[in-house]
């Protein structure tokens, strides 16, 4: 009779023999910042990004203001999955924010990371990094 194998029989793989693992790593790190810390967007920003939150399981109102990054990985010119990072208030069972009780003033949150199913489209008043070059150049901005 088969028995499923127990956590500590999971299979783990072995570490990489010394100097089989190329320094600098081949494997690069891409983050996208759809929102920083601080940036205040317009209602039609706000709009495209909840539309983009939800078409991607995420509920817009229980993400907490502020950053929000689009993560990957790159081996060569081939992206890994990407995922979406942002904060998020903690809820009860009736959805109402969770008190932080370490500080008391404040709602308690978590990180969280999900999987894009959805990308986020370029902004449609964002003229390219070509143009944006060319009116620092030019001294416009």
């Amino acid at each position: 009779m088969n028995t499923p194998p127990v956590f500590d029989e999971c299979w783990t793989p072995e570490p990489a023999e010394p100097g089989s693992v190329p320094v600098p790593h081949p494997v690069e790190r891409r983050v996208v910042t759809v929102v920083s810390d601080g940036q205040r967007i317009s209602e039609e920003q706000r709009e495209r990004v909840a539309s983009w939150l939800q078409a991607n399981g995420i509920d817009p109102d229980r993400v907490v203001r502020g950053r929000i990054t689009v993560e990957c990985q790159v081996r060569g010119s081939e992206e890994a999955r990407h995922l979406i990072w942002f904060s998020e208030y903690y809820t009860d069972s009736e959805g109402n924010k969770v008190i932080n009780e370490r500080t008391l003033d404040e709602a308690l949150t978590y990180e969280r990371w999900v999987a894009q199913k959805v990308p986020l489209s370029n902004d449609p008043t964002w003229p390219g990094w070509d143009e944006h070059r060319a009116r620092l150049k030019g001294g416009q901005q």
